[in-house]
């Protein structure tokens, strides 16, 4: 069968999110890989009001700063 271009970019997008994963993980301690894990999760979609506060939760109960949260999703969505 053919792929389409939704399974293309579909591969396109896990592609990326491994080559992330390998530039990433080195300098994030075990909590920010939590917090990428958890954000990867969500960052297939458009990320809610409902969704940015599961986030919050999670990136407070991980003791992981604003900024620090910013950085690690910015890294995702390069």
């Amino acid at each position: 069968r053919s792929r389409g271009l939704g399974d293309v970019y579909k591969r396109q997008s896990e592609d990326r999110a491994k080559e992330i994963e390998r530039e990433l993980i080195p300098s994030l301690n075990e909590d920010e890989k939590e917090y990428l894990e958890t954000f990867k999760e969500f960052s297939s979609t458009t990320i809610t009001d409902r969704i940015r506060r599961l986030l919050e939760r999670e990136r407070e109960s991980l003791n992981i700063s604003k900024e620090r949260a910013e950085e690690i999703e910015k890294m995702v969505n390069k």
